[in-house]
């Protein structure tokens, strides 16, 4: 992998985790290709199951995520192998939809974030229109309405994160990549690109490769490949582990600081 942050091409070959011999590679596209299939059938057998009328394909609008660094070059590529799948008709206008992933991460964020009391959005040109036509309408109360209001809005904004006109830098820490996107808070989930989106392959994936350098200084490189071709199935379970414990690394650390934090406030 590349590790300068420049844009990458896909591989013409991938090696499978799970495959038996230690030099087994397969060919990329017909990797790609199987998996857009299987993931077009589950996504029509789930619209099925849930009795929503569609009549194949073509009444779906597909959004596949890439990361940052990909290159034209691999999108490109990308939209082929939907198409050879069956998934995307190219006579449809906008049939498929190829985004960034730290670009979704962002407005999925932001969703989460409006869900949990988190994020506000300011309309204070729609506020005062209707607070003036309402007085229009009723008796005036000096002052009341105000006074409440602004203590509402003053409690709701302590509590809230983000709001509209705030910039933020979105980080996709994933296995393979690390995807960064800077975005301004224009309304309701509308952000505006500060930033165009860059990254670099900079994910978890080296820390298992430190993890198996370590194993190989430790057992050498002769018995670790006897492990993995005599037994694949065990090798995987090893890195499985690994990869959970990596996940709980600092569960503890994480969970300390939050009980601290609670009885400071309490």
């Amino acid at each position: 992998m590349d590790t300068t942050g420049m844009e990458k091409d896909i591989p013409k070959k991938i090696k499978a985790s799970s495959s038996e011999e230690v030099n087994a590679e397969t060919e990329t596209e017909i990797v790609f290709v199987r998996a857009l299939e299987y993931i077009k059938k589950k996504a029509l057998d789930l619209l099925s199951q849930m009795n929503m009328q569609c009549q194949g394909i073509k009444d779906i609008q597909w959004v596949l995520t890439v990361p940052a660094i990909w290159s034209d070059k691999s999108k490109g590529y990308m939209m082929k192998w939907a198409i050879k799948a069956g998934m995307v008709d190219p006579s449809i206008p906008n049939h498929l939809i190829i985004a960034y992933e730290p670009e979704c991460a962002s407005l999925s964020v932001l969703c989460e974030m409006f869900d949990n009391g988190l994020l506000t959005f300011k309309f204070h040109f729609i506020i005062i229109y209707l607070f003036k036509k309402k007085k229009k309408n009723c008796k005036e109360v000096p002052g009341a309405t105000e006074v409440k209001d602004e203590k509402k809005e003053k409690e709701k904004e302590k509590k809230t994160l983000l709001q509209t006109g705030d910039a933020y830098m979105m980080l996709d820490l994933g296995g393979g990549t690390a995807d960064i996107a800077c975005h301004e808070i224009k309304g309701p989930f509308e952000v505006k690109e500060l930033i165009a989106p860059s990254g670099g392959a900079w994910g978890s994936y080296y820390i298992d490769k430190a993890f198996e350098f370590m194993l190989i200084e430790i057992f050498s490189s002769d018995h670790m490949n006897e492990f993995k071709a005599i037994h694949p199935g065990k090798f995987r379970e090893l890195m499985s582990n690994f990869e959970r414990s990596k996940c709980d690394f600092f569960k503890g650390e994480y969970n300390n600081s939050n009980s601290n934090s609670n009885s400071n406030n309490s």
